[in-house]
């Protein structure tokens, strides 16, 4: 049975763990799983901008940034009642005043929508994860938006074209309050698997920090490395 026309995949591809990165360069992503010991061979499907393997017992899926990527995606592979365990990884930005730190990652105790499709949907902030054994892993607090340049200091200096709305609230807030981390799927993700009556008993997200927010040349460099650690917790959460 297919499961819906935006990834095309069928039931089979399914599994009961299953592991989502958004984003992500390719061959980072892959070189962080070799990094921990899993190795990633052929994918087992492609379709649009969803990509799928088999990794042990687990499926990894890797497709692009934000609310528009993530929601066909999951309301997808959750009607095909198979998941059980999902778990969001990435790398996300270091907020101003964050005491997070570059490379580590993190579980995402809390999240927050700021310049999302969500944002006017009435949620109750802020949202959370369900997940019955969360280890020894250090957790943190992340903001999600659809703006990559937009949610940074060029809204308090008036760089970015839309400095004088919403997104500069809603920016002014986070700071205020101190949330640790700035990235673009884990409100949603955490939003849809709350939502979704076919969702997933468990689900959490695993983000670890490759730069400081407005030192966006960091992100390339410290990718690998902040991929791997956040490989290290999901491969210890779902028993890989």
């Amino acid at each position: 049975m297919l499961l819906g026309p935006n990834t095309n995949a069928s039931t089979e591809l399914l599994r009961q763990k299953c592991i989502i990165c958004c984003g992500e360069d390719r061959e980072l992503l892959l070189s962080a799983f070799a990094d921990v010991g899993l190795i990633v061979g052929s994918s087992a499907f492609k379709f649009r901008c969803y990509e799928f393997w088999h990794i042990h017992d687990a499926l990894l899926i890797l497709t692009g940034i934000g609310t528009g990527c993530l929601e066909p995606l999951l309301w997808e592979i959750f009607s095909g009642d198979v998941i059980k365990q999902i778990i969001l990884v990435g790398t996300a930005g270091r907020m101003e005043g964050s005491r997070s730190s570059v490379g580590q990652a993190y579980l995402v105790s809390q999240a927050w929508i700021a310049g999302t499709g969500l944002d006017n949907e009435g949620l109750s902030q802020p949202l959370f994860p369900h997940w019955s054994d969360l280890g020894p892993f250090e957790s943190t607090t992340s903001v999600s938006t659809d703006f990559f340049y937009g949610f940074s200091p060029k809204l308090k200096d008036g760089s970015y074209p839309l400095s004088y709305g919403g997104l500069r609230r809603y920016y002014d807030q986070h700071v205020a309050i101190k949330t640790d981390l700035v990235e673009m799927e884990v409100g949603q993700f955490y939003a849809f698997c709350r939502l979704y009556p076919m969702a997933p008993p468990e689900f959490i997200a695993v983000k670890a920090v490759s730069n400081t927010i407005g030192l966006d040349d960091d992100q390339v460099g410290n990718s690998r490395s902040a991929l791997t650690s956040t490989l290290k917790i999901t491969r210890a959460l779902l028993n890989l």
